[in-house]
Order: structure tokens, then sequence, then C-alpha cells
């Protein structure tokens, strides 16, 4: 919410003229609320959805790791922005080798305007060979499938819908802290939760790797919530038109 003065007059303006408004997370939408007290009674959540059979059979297509010879795969998929402090990622991977942990590799999937600052992070820090960016992927849902483990380094997330798909390809999810990942993510259960430190995040990235019971307990819950499904999404939008 960082509009300039113009800007925050007309987005007021064309709210006023809407007839119903669609926030993606009870968080957001509360947030809305205080923002913007207008919008309350025309305010209703209806989340993005996930064509969950769609994201399967293109995961399917191909194994990206087949050759690359690294015990375990990490894999964190979004844009290379400030806001998604990909660089605390990139400092795991360098704790994770500093404490000895070293059969693995940390795919980084996708582009923007930090990849050449993150290449040089990785490179001062000693760890390119461990962290390796592919970057924007047609479809990076192989790189998300085949992974032991998906680390979101972002804090700032409306929804987290990179995360809900990676759940919903069974791989277990750490995941920093921020407004949409806490409505779905169950810490210790079908996610883990990190507060948004770098230190956290190398912390629980290394209790996963390491401590099997609590992979595996959490492997077992992890899916993507019903509510994000097709049927449930479009029959609340159904809903809402009537």
């Amino acid at each position: 919410y960082n509009l300039d003065t113009k800007a925050e007059a007309d987005y007021r303006m064309a709210c006023r003229q809407m007839d119903a408004v669609v926030s993606v997370s009870e968080s957001c939408a509360a947030f809305l609320r205080e923002k913007l007290p207008e919008l309350s009674d025309k305010l209703t959540v209806i989340p993005n959805l996930l064509d969950g059979d769609a994201i399967k059979r293109k995961a399917d297509m191909f194994n990206p790791y087949t050759s690359d010879g690294a015990l375990r795969h990490l894999v964190s998929v979004g844009r290379l922005s400030p806001e998604k402090h990909v660089e605390n990622a990139i400092i795991s991977a360098a704790t994770l080798v500093e404490k000895g942990i070293t059969d693995f590799k940390w795919y980084i999937v996708g582009d923007g305007v930090e990849r050449k600052k993150l290449e040089q992070l990785a490179a001062n820090k000693g760890v390119s060979e461990y962290v390796v960016f592919v970057g924007n992927q047609p479809n990076p849902y192989p790189y998300m499938r085949y992974a032991d483990l998906f680390v979101h380094p972002s804090y700032v997330e409306s929804q987290g819908l990179v995360v809900l798909e990676a759940m919903t390809l069974g791989v277990p999810c750490v995941v920093t802290r921020s407004l949409g990942p806490c409505e779905f993510i169950e810490d210790g259960v079908n996610g883990v939760l990190t507060e948004q430190r770098v230190e956290d995040l190398s912390s629980k990235t290394e209790v996963m790797l390491c401590d099997k019971t609590l992979y595996d307990l959490i492997k077992r819950h992890t899916q993507c919530p019903l509510k994000f499904s097709i049927h449930n999404v479009i029959n609340s939008i159904s809903e809402l038109l009537e």
C-alpha cells in the first residue's frame, strides 16, 4: 500500500463506483478495511484458484535434476526483486555448507532486477556450485515436483500462489511468514513457517533436511487446501455475481 496521494484519490473514486471489491485473502481484506473503510460493505474474499490436475500434468513432463549428481534438491521460485529476499536463500545455502551439509543443490527459478546482485552474492559466499540460477522457465513445475524441499524467502505475499502450487505437488515447504501463507500453513503440520530473518530461514531449512521424522510428518500433510480448488472458487464467484 504505497500509493501516492493522487493515485490513492483515484483509487478511492474507482472503488466507490464498483459493485464489489474482491481480496485474495482474509488478511489483505482486513488491511483494506483499515486503509479504505468505505469498502467495508462491498469487500469480499475469493482466493486465486489452482488447477491442480493441470499443474500435476505439467510437473511430470521432465525431471530437471537427473544429471546434476546432487543427493537432495531445494528450490525457490519467484521474481528476483528486493521484496522477495532471495538473498536469504543464498545465505542459508552458505550456512548449510559451513555446517558440513553439502549433499544438495539449491535451484533458483525466476528472473528480475536482482539477478546479477544475487549471483555475485553466491560467488562471494563461495556457494556458486550449490546455488543454481535457471532464470524464468515456461514450465517451472518439474523443478518443484522433483525437489525435496521448497523454500520461500519472500516477505510479501497477498496469497502465496507459488507456495500453494508446491503444496499441490506434495513438496514440503519452508515459508517465511507473510499475510497470505499464514492463512493456510499450520506450522509444523503441513509446512514450516519462519520469521522474517535470514537466521530463522537457515535454521528451519537445516531442520527440515536433518530431521527425517518432522520431514515425513509434513510431507504426509502437504496438499493444497480444498478452498483453492476450481470448484470452490468458481462457486464463490458465481454466488457473488448472483
